[in-house]
């Protein structure tokens, strides 16, 4: 099985201008995913693929360990789905496993991607995807106020130990087999298990204030020391 993996990071990010390559907890969020990539021993050959100058500024001096992949400008849109990135990958890689690592999940560790490879290889699945399970009483919101409770377990108020959960997609990354998404179009499709990660990975850079809680954790001696 050749396992390869691909981290897209775009420019021109207009809530957090340079959000790739500002130092987090004292390494750039494109450094962080590229040695959680590169540190995963399954995977043959790591994949950046990038418009964006001040990424390769970041990368530079790490260019022997892995490969650019020159996405089109219309994969590099604002609007482009990141389906259509992979479409374009895989018309020029050949592989049978493609890791996804987004960069705006910062908590990603090898460790998490070989755990999530054996998880998949154990379950015989064709996707993983990273998520936190979350304990909570879930509602669904009914217009403006009104609500109503998702399932029995928050109807019964059953003690959060014994609430089955809710599994929630943090970015963090996404695994597939290269043959299921040429045939769906669809990242996740098939036999489909959720990886867990840590509450704190449900933190992604989209806004100021996330990068001001991610900063914090990533930057306690303490939390490093766990990780």
């Amino acid at each position: 099985m050749k396992i390869v993996a691909l981290i897209p990071m775009r420019a021109g990010s207009k809530r957090i201008p340079g959000k790739h390559v500002t130092p987090i907890g004292g390494f750039s969020p494109a450094l962080r995913v590229l040695n959680a990539a590169l540190g995963t021993m399954e995977i043959e050959t790591v994949y950046v693929a990038t418009n964006d100058p001040e990424v390769k500024t970041a990368l530079e001096g790490k260019e022997k360990h892995f490969r650019y992949f020159p996405r089109s400008e219309k994969s590099a849109t604002d609007t482009a789905r990141t389906e259509s990135l992979i479409g374009e990958f895989l018309q020029h890689v050949d592989c049978d496993i493609v890791v996804l690592l987004q960069a705006t999940n910062p908590f990603t560790k090898a460790y998490h991607l070989k755990k999530a490879l054996a998880q998949m290889e154990e379950q015989k699945a064709d996707s993983v995807v990273s998520g936190v399970l979350m304990k909570r009483y879930f509602y669904a919101k009914l217009g403006h106020v009104m609500i109503e409770p998702e399932n029995r377990d928050t109807l019964r108020r059953v003690g959060l130990a014994n609430v089955r959960g809710l599994f929630v997609e943090n970015g963090a990354f996404y695994i597939f087999r290269s043959s299921a998404f040429r045939m769906t179009g669809d990242i996740l499709s098939g036999v489909v298990v959720g990886y867990e990660m840590g509450f704190e990975s449900l933190i992604e850079l989209d806004e100021p204030a996330d990068w001001k809680l991610a900063n914090s954790i990533l930057s306690d001696p303490h939390y490093a020391i766990t990780q």
